[in-house]
């Protein structure tokens, strides 16, 4: 018999804190979400990391409706 394979769960959600360059994707849900100042929904919002408070970043990365994605500008 085969084993079921587990997955590790996945880890929370994470805004770097001090790197100047760096880009957050937030996606919302249909029905669209305000957080921390901003709205989101279906279309992408981008926002300089810098540009978010300690009680932003947390106030986004606590919300299961919010989809985060960080990348780095290439200068």
């Amino acid at each position: 018999m085969a084993q079921a394979r587990k997955t590790a769960p996945a880890g929370p959600k994470v805004i770097p804190r001090d790197e100047a360059e760096v880009i957050v994707t937030i996606t919302g849900p249909t029905r669209g979400r305000r957080r921390a100042g901003h709205q989101f929904g279906p279309e992408p919002v981008q926002i300089a990391a810098s540009a978010l408070s300690e009680a932003d970043r947390r106030a986004l990365e606590a919300d299961p409706s919010l989809k985060i994605d960080v990348s780095s500008v290439r200068s």
